[in-house]
């Protein structure tokens, strides 16, 4: 019950859509975690919270997600349990500070090398190798020739697709004077 009531009251909310899509699947993924029941109230404590986080931290989430999953939990904890939990915002601020540094460290990447990323990730940029791997090629992928080749021509020259799209790529998006 507890959880349909969120769920109602993120539908009829002024969150963003982006909100009320992923608040009830944050909220439904700690319940799970709790082991509560759906019809069950998520017992809200800062030590099972913290669990959580570090749960998904640990399966590689970024901070700015676990962040959203502590606005779920305000969002739950203020508008269906009708509590205010000041511990919240506390954890809040952290996430978002390990978000702002984690957005500051990455890298970004040129716009040019994102739609090859991209366009190589779609349209079946081939096989990658690994070593002694046998994708079809005629010479089951272990020669030199396959394997020591950087970025782009790791992959197999005769697995599918691997070199029409990547020579297609390399034209479309060469860089011109």
């Amino acid at each position: 019950m507890s959880l349909e009531r969120a769920a109602n009251a993120i539908r009829n909310s002024v969150l963003s859509a982006n909100d009320r899509t992923w608040f009830p699947r944050w909220l439904g993924k700690l319940a799970a975690w709790l082991k509560v029941g759906h019809g069950g109230e998520l017992p809200i404590t800062r030590d099972s919270l913290i669990g959580f986080l570090q749960a998904i931290k640990k399966q590689g989430k970024p901070a700015w997600q676990r962040l959203q999953v502590v606005q779920a939990v305000e969002f739950y904890a203020s508008q269906v349990l009708k509590r205010d939990e000041p511990w919240l915002a506390e954890i809040a601020d952290r996430l978002r500070q390990a978000a702002q540094a984690e957005r500051a460290a990455t890298p970004r990447q040129s716009p040019r090398a994102s739609r090859i990323a991209f366009l190589s990730a779609a349209y079946g940029g081939g096989k990658k190798h690994e070593e002694g791997a046998s994708c079809g090629c005629r010479s089951s992928c272990q020669s030199a020739l396959h394997r020591d080749k950087p970025g782009w021509w790791r992959m197999c020259r005769f697995s599918k697709h691997g070199v029409v799209v990547g020579l297609v790529l390399l034209f479309l998006f060469r860089e011109v004077p």
